[in-house]
């Protein structure tokens, strides 16, 4: 994991829970972190990635939880690998929820934001939450 938050372009993709794949209650987490000049790992990729996986193991529950996605990257670029991945799993029906701590992950720009827009569209529909104050909070398309 250490290697990915290293280099600028870093990603990784982890499975889990095979058998939720597919099922109501399955669900991705995502993170994205840039890699400032001068550092020499993406401390703000690292801070989401354990704080979300503490939040998941107290509340949603790591059960359900199929797949973590993980870019060292610009929000506003919206080839990101493990932002593709995690598009092609949503296609593929692998889960109907995403969840990250903050949107501005993959919706930093108009770009981004059309792109993610987009996707909600060509697949039905899709829950993407954040928490926010202390509450999961459903990110509007």
């Amino acid at each position: 994991m250490i290697e990915a938050l290293m280099k600028n372009g870093g990603h990784r993709v982890d499975y889990l829970n095979d058998h939720a794949r597919g099922r109501p209650g399955a669900f991705a987490f995502y993170v994205c972190g840039e890699l400032p000049k001068d550092a020499i790992y993406s401390a703000g990729a690292k801070r989401n990635l354990y704080a979300g996986l503490s939040l998941i193991q107290r509340t949603l529950g790591p059960d359900n939880l199929v797949a973590v996605y993980l870019d060292v990257n610009s929000s506003k670029n919206i080839h990101r690998p493990a932002y593709m991945r995690m598009k092609s799993d949503l296609r593929s029906g692998m889960f109907r929820r995403i969840f990250m701590l903050e949107a501005s992950q993959v919706m930093a720009g108009s770009e981004a934001s059309r792109d993610l827009s987009e996707l909600y569209y060509e697949v039905g529909g899709f829950d993407l939450l954040t928490y926010e104050q202390g509450a999961f909070m459903p990110v509007l398309l």
